[in-house]
């Protein structure tokens, strides 16, 4: 689209049509898509992650893990100004604590999409929640599939497993 601001946020690599004197910030989450996406999903989004990026006054990448996977990705971006800044939280928001188990626990929050790992995590500490005695709360991402219930009940974690779901931010 045709920008006829002063300052652009563009907070998921989306460029402009035309960018005239508009100052563009574009702020990067992930490389995702680039990592482990094909085909011409993968393309695409190279491409438009490309035209965003060439458009950017600033960029921001929200880990340095990000910044660093996108230096690696986009050499380009090197030579623009960049900044890790974390994600945050809005302070108005009322924590409601979950009842917990007396023994200690590991936690794990957000959605189980192949891109958070959630089974190659879990499979790196089934020994130690066992061996230690802990419990495995799982917060967020919808009700567990059946293949998520079998693949916790074949390490011995489903009895050890509570899941909270339909929780607000």
């Amino acid at each position: 689209a045709w920008c006829n601001a002063d300052l652009y946020h563009s907070s998921y690599q989306r460029p402009i049509l035309f960018k005239g004197k508009t100052k563009v910030v574009v702020t990067v989450h992930d490389c995702m898509y680039e990592l482990y996406e094909t085909g011409l999903r993968r393309r695409l989004h190279i491409w438009y992650t490309r035209w965003a990026l060439s458009q950017a006054d600033y960029i921001i990448c929200v880990s340095e893990c990000t910044k660093l996977d996108l230096e690696k990705l986009y050499p380009d971006v090197i030579h623009k100004p960049r900044r890790v800044i974390h994600n945050g939280f809005d302070a108005e928001i009322e924590i409601i604590p979950i009842t917990t188990p007396e023994e200690p626990f590991l936690l794990f929050v957000g959605n189980r999409g192949h891109c958070k790992n959630f089974e190659n995590q879990i499979r790196l500490v089934a020994s130690q929640i066992k061996e230690r005695n802990w419990q495995l709360l799982v917060v967020g991402g919808g009700d567990f599939s059946a293949s998520e219930n079998q693949f916790l009940q074949s390490l011995n974690l489903l009895d050890r497993t509570k899941h909270f779901t339909g929780m607000s931010d």
